[in-house]
Parts: C-alpha cells; sequence; structure tokens
C-alpha cells in the first residue's frame, strides 16, 4: 500500500498541479461563499476551474439524444448505460459489428484507437448536490462523545438530487472541478438497478443488427454465436419501471386531491383560452367555402364528450420554440431566445417553409383534429404520409416521390402533398402527431395550431421521459403497432394512434397520464410484454472481443477491479478476452490504472466501489477533491489517442422508482498532446 501511494503521490506531483489560488486556507471561505452561488477568493479573483468550460474536442461531440441527455440541457432525458455499448464497440471492436442503436454521439475514429473506462461504483449525481449533511440523527446521550460523533456522517437527505435547484453542470463543476475543465462532455444516465440489470450487464451487452440476424438464419454453414440471446432490451424494461402506478395508500396526507388539483389546472389556463378568444378580431379576411374540406367524420359525434377545452392541449409559441417547431423565420428570429451555449442549438432557416393555409380562423373547443404521419427513408427524406379524421377515417395517403416536381402513378411529389393539405385541411383545423416537429419540418410547412402526443403523459420523476409510440399505444391503449417487418411503419397507424391518445386523454381528463399531478399512469401487463415483438437479440462483448484476442493477444482488454466476482459473471466462458487484475481498494485500482494506461490495450477499465465518497471518514466535500485529484492525474498521464470515459452508475432500488438517483457520465479525449 505504501508503494502504491508514493506512486499516486509522484504522478500527482508532477501531472496534476492545482489552480492558481486554491489552496488549503481558501476551503474555508470557499465552503462559506457556495452558499450565496458564487466562489470568490480573498483577493476577489475566481478560481481556474470555475470559470474554465469544457475543453471542445473535435473528435467527440453529442448529436440528437445526446444533447438531450447533456449536463448543460436544464430538461435533460437521460441515457441508459446500453447506450454507452455502441461507442465501445464503435472504437474496441473497430468495424467488426454494425450496431443497429440509436445514435447520441459524433466520434473521429481516426483519432481514437483506445477506450479508458473508469467506474465508481456507488457514485450518483445526489453525491454531487449533497456536499455536507444536514440531516441529523438524534443524540444517544448513553454514547460517549467520541461516539456520538462517529453518527454523524454522511446523513442524506432522501431524493436530495431530484429536489435540488442548482443545474446539474453548476454542481459538476463545484464538486469535482479539474474532471469537469478536462472533458468535454457530460450527459446524465439512468441507473440500470431501477429496470433489473446489472452495470456490467449493461454496458456489455451487445445489441445484435437485424441484418446480423438475417444472415445468420440463411446461412447454414454459419455457426451461432455462444452468447446469442434473446432478451428484452433496456429502454423496455425502463419505461415499464417508471410507468408503474404509485400506491395511491402512500400518498401524503396534504396532497389535494385529483379533482380539485384538475379544477385548479384549469383555473390557470383561463389566460390561454383569453388570448384564443381574442384571435377573433385578427382575422376579418373572407375565408374559402367549407366545401372542399375535410370533414371531422360520420362517427365525429358518437365520441365521448371532452372533460376540458382541448385548446388548453395546444403546443404554445414558447413550446414550440422550444421543441425547434418551424414557423415563420420572422417570428422565430424574433422571439427565440439567445443560446446558452453555441454547441446546444443549431441554426435554423425556415424562409423555404410555407404555411399549411393563407388564412387561418379562431381555433375553437370544437375545432376538428386531424392525425398526421410521415415515414422516412435511411436519407431521412418522407417516403410515406397519411391523414386521418377524428373519426379514424383515412382521408388521405400517398408516397412521396422526393426531388421530383410533379407525381405519376407511383405517387405524388412534395409540393403536390403541400398543395393537397393546403387546399383540404379546415382553417381552424388542429394537427396532431407524434414527435410532429420531425414530420412538419420534412413537409416543410409550419401550423400554428398543434399537439404533440409525444407529451401528454408524464410518467416520470425526474424531468421528461423519452415515450415511445409504440410503448404509450400498449400502456394506455392496450394494443400493439409498427409490428409490420418491413422497411416502414404504416403511417396511418401512426396516425390513428397519436389521435387515439389524444381522444382518450380528452376523456379522462388532464391529469390523467400525469404522475406529478396525481393521475393514473395503468401498469404494463406482464403476459402483454412477454409476447410482444419487442425482444431483441444480445452477444455478449466480450465475445466479440475473443474472437480479435486469440489472432493478436495485444487486443485483450485490461481490467483492474476490486469487485473479482462481478467480473468473472460478465466474462462468463470468455475469460481469455480479458486480463483480471485485483485491487484492495479504489486507490489500489487507480494506482494499477496509471501502470496500464500506456499499454497497448484497446480497452482499460477500472472498476472499484467508491466507498471514500459514499461513506466519507471527515467530509464528503474532501473526499470529491481528493477523488477529482487522482482521477484527474490519471487521465493526464494517458497517452494520445484515448478515449476517456468516467462513470458514476447511479443508485436505485428496483423496488422503488422514487428513491433512484441518476448517475453522470463524463467524456474526454487526448487529442493535441505533445
Amino acid at each position: 500500500m505504501e508503494c502504491q501511494l508514493g506512486l499516486l503521490s509522484s504522478i500527482l506531483e508532477k501531472s496534476s498541479k492545482p489552480p492558481p489560488n486554491t489552496s488549503n486556507q481558501l476551503d474555508e471561505e470557499t465552503y462559506n461563499n457556495e452558499k450565496n452561488g458564487s466562489i470568490v477568493h480573498k483577493d476577489n479573483s475566481v478560481p481556474e476551474a470555475t470559470h474554465t468550460s469544457s475543453q471542445k474536442s473535435s473528435v467527440f461531440s453529442l448529436v440528437k439524444s445526446g444533447l438531450e441527455a447533456s449536463a448543460h440541457n436544464q430538461e435533460r432525458q437521460p441515457l441508459l448505460l446500453s447506450d454507452m455499448c455502441p461507442l465501445l464497440a464503435s472504437v474496441v471492436l473497430a468495424k467488426e459489428r454494425n450496431i443497429d442503436d440509436k445514435c447520441w454521439y459524433k466520434i473521429k475514429k481516426s483519432s481514437v484507437s483506445r477506450v479508458v473506462l473508469v467506474i465508481a461504483e456507488g457514485l450518483s449525481v445526489h453525491h454531487l448536490c449533497h456536499l455536507r449533511c444536514s440531516q441529523v440523527p438524534p443524540v444517544d446521550h448513553k454514547k460517549s462523545p467520541k461516539r456520538r460523533k462517529l453518527d454523524f456522517r454522511c446523513q442524506c437527505v432522501e431524493g436530495c438530487a431530484a429536489a435540488c435547484t442548482e443545474p446539474l453542470n453548476e454542481r459538476l463543476l463545484a464538486a469535482l472541478p479539474r474532471l469537469s475543465a478536462m472533458q468535454s462532455v457530460a450527459v446524465e444516465t439512468v441507473p440500470p438497478a431501477l429496470y433489473g440489470r446489472r452495470v456490467l450487464q449493461d454496458l456489455f451487452q451487445l445489441r445484435c443488427s437485424e441484418m446480423f440476424i438475417k444472415n445468420l438464419a440463411s446461412d447454414e454453414t454459419a455457426t451461432a454465436p455462444a452468447s446469442l440471446s434473446k432478451d428484452l432490451p433496456s429502454s423496455v424494461l425502463y419505461k415499464s419501471a417508471v410507468g408503474v402506478q404509485q400506491d395511491t395508500v402512500k400518498r401524503k396526507a396534504e396532497h389535494t386531491s385529483t379533482a380539485l388539483m384538475e379544477e385548479f389546472w384549469l383555473a390557470q389556463q383561463n389566460v390561454k383560452l383569453n388570448y384564443y378568444k381574442t384571435l377573433e378580431y385578427n382575422f376579418t379576411s373572407k375565408l374559402p367555402s367549407s366545401k372542399s374540406f375535410w370533414s371531422k367524420g360520420k362517427s365525429a359525434n358518437l365520441l365521448p364528450p371532452d372533460k376540458f377545452d382541448r385548446r388548453l392541449l395546444l403546443l404554445s409559441l414558447r413550446e414550440m420554440l422550444r421543441q425547434q417547431y418551424p414557423m415563420p423565420q420572422s417570428l422565430h428570429d424574433l422571439y427565440s431566445e439567445p443560446p446558452t451555449d453555441a454547441s446546444l442549438r443549431l441554426p435554423f432557416n425556415y424562409s423555404s417553409f410555407i404555411p399549411t393555409k393563407t388564412v387561418y380562423a379562431p381555433v375553437t373547443a370544437s375545432s376538428p383534429i386531424f392525425g398526421v404521419d410521415c415515414e422516412f427513408n435511411n436519407q431521412k427524406q418522407p417516403v410515406l404520409i397519411a391523414v386521418v379524421n377524428e373519426s379514424g377515417e383515412l382521408v388521405y395517403r400517398t408516397p412521396i416521390l422526393w426531388g421530383r416536381c410533379e407525381g405519376d402513378d407511383r405517387g405524388q411529389s412534395l409540393l403536390q402533398v403541400q398543395r393537397a393539405l393546403c387546399e383540404r385541411l379546415p382553417p381552424d383545423a388542429i394537427l396532431v402527431g407524434h414527435s410532429f416537429n420531425v414530420d412538419l419540418k420534412a413537409l416543410q410547412l409550419y401550423h400554428p395550431y398543434v399537439i404533440d402526443s409525444f407529451y401528454l403523459f408524464d410518467l416520470g420523476t425526474e424531468g421528461a421521459l423519452s415515450h415511445s409510440l409504440r410503448h404509450l399505444a400498449r400502456l394506455f391503449l392496450q394494443k400493439e403497432v409498427q409490428l409490420c417487418k418491413h422497411e416502414y411503419h404504416d403511417p396511418g397507424e401512426d396516425a390513428l394512434t397519436s389521435l387515439q391518445l389524444l381522444q382518450l386523454k380528452l376523456s379522462k381528463g388532464v391529469t390523467f397520464g400525469v404522475k406529478k399531478l396525481g393521475g393514473f399512469v395503468p401498469c404494463v401487463r406482464a403476459d402483454f410484454m412477454e409476447t410482444s415483438d419487442d425482444q431483441c437479440y444480445f452477444q455478449n462483448f466480450f465475445e466479440v472481443l475473443s474472437e480479435k484476442s486469440a489472432v493478436t493477444p495485444m487486443v485483450r482488454a485490461q481490467v483492474v477491479t476490486t469487485s473479482s466476482e462481478a467480473w468473472g459473471v460478465q466474462l462468463g466462458q470468455f475469460s481469455a478476452a480479458a486480463v483480471l487484475h485485483e485491487a484492495a481498494s479504489e486507490t489500489g485500482a487507480l494506482c494499477k490504472l496509471i501502470e496500464l494506461g500506456a499499454c497497448e490495450s484497446p480497452l482499460v477499465v477500472a472498476h472499484f466501489m467508491c466507498k471514500s465518497v459514499v461513506e466519507p471518514k471527515k467530509s464528503r466535500r474532501k473526499a470529491l477533491k481528493k477523488l477529482d485529484k487522482h482521477i484527474s492525474a490519471a487521465f493526464e498521464s494517458l497517452p494520445t489517442g484515448t478515449l476517456f470515459l468516467l462513470l458514476l452508475p447511479g443508485t436505485a432500488s428496483q423496488s422503488s422508482a422514487e428513491s433512484a438517483c441518476n448517475g453522470l457520465l463524463l467524456v474526454g479525449t487526448t487529442e493535441g498532446r505533445s
């Protein structure tokens, strides 16, 4: 142990110089000034770590769902640990397997040749915001003063991370200043224990592409992988876990009843209704004849009456701006807020977009609703469109011939589709779709009255959750959609499903499907999930790596761990793909990581239980400061061309979704070093 500490100390002295004006004499003042939201030194200077932003890396960046999970985003949609496996496979396995999974990152593979992964088990965003204890246990006078002092260690407030109002990126900067300055990306993750998975299982369970399975089934001479198994993806398990209805018996006594809460919510929306009433004065032009417009349908009058005004579900201008809905360019430039971070916002140009109507009528509580959906090809171009009316009748469906001015017997051009929608939609029509901003952008149209079925329900407790149309249909409509085996889904089915979800919401009430308002959220039946077609094929990551290591022994992974049993379960019969180095503590694991930093292995993993922060001897603030110093020293000792990942997996109990606390993933690269 003395040898390990000596090695670590020498590395720290050489490669991890503290920022200026951050001596131990300032710790007390920094501690006191944090209450005011600022950290100022005696000479009124700001520490380097507090104003140094994360490095702008040209090797690794976030896209799509990665930006939604970024620590800089206030309305985050956290990633799953299973989303990290494609990143590991793209670098470590190169082009060995075509990963069939969503893309949340963009990486320059030519600049990265290896991955160093540090897993600090037991840590979560809870430990970043709760740097000192605030819940004190009752004093036991029978104990000695020394014994009583030990009882005050880390009595944490339950759920403090969920209630913390400080932005996550600021919490990260305060708790881990060195690492936050070195890393280019920080994203929030979901603890796999919440949906019954292990950390290593989610990280190293490689999802097989459909093409790989088809080729395997068609080739009689091919041998199936030994670890090939069929299971539900983590995304399905996660949505099922957070969608379980809470026991109403356990609700607090001070909670308002659902009926009163709904009445209060409706009263707050009167301003919105009055706004729509004032629009009547702005439409004095003569509207075209309604004979050519699509109608509600024959059975619209047989539908259950709305329990609240449907206009309350319309997206406001602020919501449309936030969800990146197309609108007139002048309106977008006038009301859009300047981006806080240039990397989080992309420039929008809607100058070539056209409105769905030249003249609109005021929207009313009885305005017709139409479900619209488009299907896209691999180039993100619309190839099919379908429109259903309020009775669920298909009123329009056609293939879209992209890049043509005129259509033929195979379909219609984009210009013809735009003309058909502009001519047949009523001037007060309400359009509903799932993630409808994508469809409107593809059609190059904008419409003022829009309802997005993606945001009709809120099943989670921390931030917005990603609700797929298939999962919402299973949860609320008890039906399966998108089961077709061909390349595209049925746009008519998707448009009808979005419409039915909206009609169900209108017939039940505004709190229906919204857990934070006390509304009812149905459970997914176990037998219904087992018979669903959501199951996919998976393969052990280390089986693919073992095939490479059999040819080139240098590609074997180097794993430093304090839990050899967990790695033994994960590796299984593919133990030849990795070399295990057992460490007695987290300090020993980090020392061994520094030793292995210069090896030629494409994957180096340090996995340890971070007891120094979870159960600190003195204070959590000092424990995090020490951990920040050690891990940043390990990062600076890595050679060029290394992708560095620091994972705080989070904490959760499968029996209690409310007590779950999300994790964090920090990503950095060693680019530009001499």
